[in-house]
């Protein structure tokens, strides 16, 4: 008799209680990056009543500015439809528990909430999250019939960026590369038509998309009639979407390719041998609906990471649309093997200990290679040693096929590297989501390809304390700003005097400032250490971005693997203050006389960081 490992539908909740756990905690704590910062202050403009131009994510812009018009604007509001849209993966996923079964469901559901690639997307605003939410809604729609619904998420796919049409174009390949090969075997049947019959509407049915679609299209883009201008928005995702098709990518096919390694080993393996088997069916038997499930599953991993390499304007958000049929020819696999446990089960279970243990040692030593290889005292032999616990893991796998039966055997292994790469998958979880440039352990992640921001807080926070100092206010002070950044403009958007000068013009406009007062704050890249105003001013520079070097390897490609550590290049900027603003300092003279360009040694100082 065997045992059930798994409970009753009731446990489907907890999968979408830890997505929501690892995709709202802390969403707000790290800065926005220029990218994101870029929506925002488009969502915040429009929040404030003031026009401007959505180019490229309409459905983010408008919702988030909708939700600062509510709640005011903050860091978290900004990536809250991103984070929102992969809860809502999880939804989508446990609403087809009747035709998956529990089993399958539940640790696709798992599988889900704890992917690195879809936490790191779901935790940035401008993601791949929300197109994916809306596809998957309309498929899910489509095969309950529900096209109405299938119209409402069309529209809101539409609105939601350059992905939405990625992934649209990539559905659409591999439904005429699917029908091509199918009758191109002539194994055409009544489960074929079946497998088609349960997402393509009926012909009656095409007029009630459509009205659903342009009623959503119309009341989400204008934020039902309150911002007409968002009518113009419609058609700039398709827009941008056509022209990465002319544009480059700095994300190079090799990066995106060792993400998928890295980051989704577990799903490499199990998908693969899901792939060999539904291969090694017998050709001439007509094959079922769920191995023709298998073959279009198949064939949308390989047109997604084709389509992936090929799309000159690549992004790391379209390796999702390839990990995600991955993830379920994994699951499928996986389910195969845990659902039940072999008797006795507690032999199972001791084995998959053992594997577990085994395992960890593995890792503990591969790391103790690793610390030796940095140091250049490390050699083959240690490096053989290494494997030795993966040596007795096929040990105890072989003496317990010769006690027991050979599916025992090869379950209880199963059970304990599912545990360890579940293990291996949460740090990398908690590496895409949790680390900041200011932590003490600074992972460089592959999904974090775009420059992250640094000194944010402690820019603030000056600029804050020397406000009040000055007229007890904290956000009073006026604020020049010589530095092309929109996460600056971001982080000082509630500065009441704001003024922006483009980087390339700042040295020149600066040195030709003669008439009126100098602002009392002054932002500069350092690359201008002496600005024409700092006999007027103390400074104080701050790690403003750090760029991951991804140019070439890193000089320790295991410890990075191991740890994610790798070089960056910092680029600071300088706040100078005006001497007047603090107790120790002078006036600083105004009016139609020059300021001096040169500053006297003895008043060179430097602005005490918070």
């Amino acid at each position: 008799m065997k045992q059930r490992l798994f409970s009753l539908q009731t446990t489907l909740w907890l999968p979408l209680a830890i997505a929501a756990l690892i995709r709202f905690s802390a969403l707000g704590r790290a800065p926005l990056t220029d990218s994101e910062a870029e929506l925002a202050l488009q969502a915040w403009q429009i929040a404030q009543g003031e026009p401007t131009v959505i180019q490229t994510y309409p459905l983010e812009v408008l919702v988030s500015s909708a939700l600062f018009f509510l709640f005011g604007s903050s860091n978290f509001w900004a990536r809250f439809l991103a984070a929102a849209s992969g809860t809502l993966l999880i939804l989508i996923v446990t609403s087809l528990h009747q035709r998956l079964g529990t089993p399958l469901t539940l640790v696709l559901a798992f599988i889900v909430a704890i992917d690195p690639a879809l936490v790191a997307q779901s935790r940035q605003m401008g993601s791949v999250m929300p197109a994916l939410a809306a596809l998957g809604a309309v498929l899910l729609f489509a095969s309950q019939a529900r096209w109405g619904w299938v119209g409402i998420a069309l529209g809101f796919g539409i609105l939601s960026g350059p992905p939405f049409w990625f992934g649209s174009l990539l559905l659409l390949l591999v439904a005429i590369a699917f029908s091509a090969m199918e009758k191109r075997l002539a194994s055409l049947s009544d489960s074929s038509q079946a497998l088609w019959e349960q997402l393509l509407p009926a012909k009656d049915a095409f007029r009630t998309i459509g009205g659903a679609t342009l009623l959503t299209l119309l009341f989400s883009s204008t934020l039902f009639l309150f911002y007409l201008r968002g009518l113009g928005a419609i058609l700039a995702p398709l827009l941008s979407f056509l022209a990465g098709w002319a544009q480059t990518s700095s994300v190079s096919i090799p990066h995106l390719l060792l993400a998928l390694g890295v980051y989704q080993p577990l799903a490499i393996l199990f998908g693969g041998v899901s792939i060999v088997r539904s291969l090694l069916k017998h050709p001439l038997h007509p094959p079922s609906l769920s191995q023709r499930w298998q073959r279009l599953l198949a064939l949308w991993l390989g047109v997604a990471l084709l389509l992936a390499i090929v799309y000159p304007g690549r992004q790391m958000g379209n390796l999702v649309w390839a990990i995600l049929p991955l993830w379920i020819l994994a699951a499928q696999e996986i389910t195969r093997w845990v659902e039940t446990l072999e008797q006795p089960w507690w032999a199972t279970l001791i084995l998959g200990g053992v594997t577990f243990v085994l395992l960890a040692l593995f890792w503990l030593q591969l790391a103790a290679y690793s610390s030796l290889a940095a140091y250049g005292i490390a050699d083959w032999l240690r490096f053989a040693g290494v494997f030795s616990s993966l040596a007795l893991i096929a040990l105890s796998v072989w003496l317990a096929e010769m006690v027991w039966s050979p599916r025992l055997a090869w379950q209880g292994m199963i059970l304990g590297a599912l545990v360890a790469f579940a293990l291996y998958t949460v740090s990398a979880v908690w590496g895409v989501a949790f680390s900041l440039p200011w932590s003490q352990v600074f992972r460089q992640e592959l999904w974090k390809p775009y420059p992250q921001i640094g000194d944010a807080d402690l820019i603030l926070k000056t600029v804050h304390d020397l406000s009040r100092r000055k007229t007890g206010r904290a956000d009073s002070l006026p604020i020049l700003i010589a530095v092309d950044s929109p996460a600056l403009r971001w982080l000082l958007r509630h500065q009441t005097q704001l003024t922006v000068l483009p980087e390339d013009q700042a040295l020149a406009r600066l040195s030709a400032w003669s008439v009126g007062e100098p602002p009392p704050l002054l932002i500069t890249p350092a690359t201008i250490e002496n600005p024409p105003l700092s006999a007027a001013y103390r400074g104080q520079d701050f790690n403003w971005e750090y760029q991951p070097n991804w140019q070439g390897l890193p000089p320790f490609p295991l410890n990075w693997w191991l740890f994610r550590h790798g070089t960056w290049e910092i680029r600071p900027i300088i706040l100078w203050a005006r001497v007047d603003l603090f107790p120790d300092g002078q006036e600083v003279q105004t009016g139609q006389k020059e300021l001096p360009l040169d500053t006297p040694p003895e008043k060179e100082s430097l602005l005490d960081q918070p």
